[in-house]
């Protein structure tokens, strides 16, 4: 595939760059860098030197912690290696790699690569600091999809790691799992990654592969005792706290590669032992008329319904957390679920 794509958006403090590509003429970007301070568009015009990359989308950082953060994406064709650049700079002048501890997680997962999907790991970082990110990935053209101009992403690590709250009680929040499976349903889907975060709480999301760590083909668990807050330290959740769950199924969804995620809104589960320990807990859905799962029916549920209309059960653009009714189909039967509610505020679901 001739061009270059990457995604855009802010996450936390990285960035998440928007499809963008080129081919043998020039290359127009345009992204947010937002820092603690300010936010700043940046447009430039690069001229490249090279003629035929693979596309890559959805570059995300993830699973950062005081001394270690992840980088996960999505290729449109297989992966052969991947890996990352990290730099103390914006332009990439003073490069980190060398010293630290790179590791590719995705290389020994069950049919990531072969799906598209990358997960790299670097360690060896310092608290609190910021840090830029460059990914390199060779897919099955042999291609490094990533040229070296690319725009750096920019991460910063966690402040410290808390063992108690506030209150000075343990901070103990569950191993939340979450199943996932091809289009049909039914056929667990080993691979997929998912990626959590808790809105509004979290610095950055966490993430799983589907049937890593001994857990069952279709499930992804995610320890969120790894999680910290927008001040970066360790965030302890609550009970009903919004989750929103991200799927990336890659090449799984080949002939559909444009719905190669979807997005689930959960709940925290309450803690209902004596002394409070960390559990296996299942994600608890929303409200039934409150897919958005923002504690009230409004119109934000209603368009996310709308945004999967008329996708049925075994398309890759089925969105089980959009079906309302839970019927296979998302169609006017769930729209007007969330209709005869609307304006309400929902009670909670644990």
């Amino acid at each position: 595939m001739t061009g270059y794509s990457g995604r855009a958006g802010v996450l936390g403090l990285g960035l998440v760059r928007d499809k963008y590509r080129c081919g043998s003429g020039f290359l127009l970007k345009s992204f947010l860098l937002k820092s603690l301070a300010k936010t700043t568009l940046i447009t430039a015009i690069f001229f490249p030197s090279f003629s035929a990359f693979s596309a890559v989308s959805d570059i995300t950082v993830t699973d950062v912690t005081t001394r270690a953060l992840s980088v996960v994406w999505v290729s449109d064709e297989p992966i052969s290696t991947a890996t990352l650049r990290i730099y103390s700079d914006i332009n990439g002048v003073s490069e980190l790699t060398p010293g630290l501890n790179v590791t590719t997680d995705s290389v020994v997962v069950a049919n990531a690569h072969v799906q598209g999907i990358a997960k790299v790991t670097v360690s060896g970082l310092a608290a609190d600091t910021d840090y830029y990110i460059q990914t390199e990935t060779v897919g099955s053209t042999g291609l490094v999809t990533l040229p070296a101009f690319s725009s750096l992403t920019l991460a910063r690590t966690a402040l410290e790691t808390n063992k108690v709250n506030a209150s000075s009680l343990p901070i103990v929040n569950d191993v939340l799992v979450h199943d996932v499976f091809f289009p049909d349903g039914v056929t667990p889907a080993p691979g997929t990654l998912v990626i959590v975060n808790a809105q509004g709480l979290s610095a950055y999301p966490l993430t799983s592969f589907v049937g890593e760590n001994g857990f069952a083909p279709q499930t992804a668990a995610i320890d969120t005792n790894n999680f910290f807050g927008t001040d970066g330290r360790s965030l302890e959740l609550a009970a009903d706290d919004a989750l929103k769950l991200t799927v990336f199924r890659g090449l799984l969804c080949n002939t559909e590669f444009a719905n190669q995620k979807y997005i689930e809104h959960r709940r925290t589960p309450v803690h209902e032992e004596t002394p409070v320990i960390t559990e296996v807990e299942l994600t608890p859905k929303c409200y039934i008329s409150d897919p958005f799962c923002d504690n009230t029916v409004n119109v934000l549920d209603v368009q996310f319904v709308l945004n999967s209309f008329g996708n049925n059960l075994g398309t890759c653009a089925y969105n089980p957390g959009v079906d309302v009714i839970s019927d296979g189909q998302i169609n006017v039967l769930d729209v007007q679920r969330v209709l005869n509610d609307f304006g309400n505020t929902v009670p909670s679901v644990n």
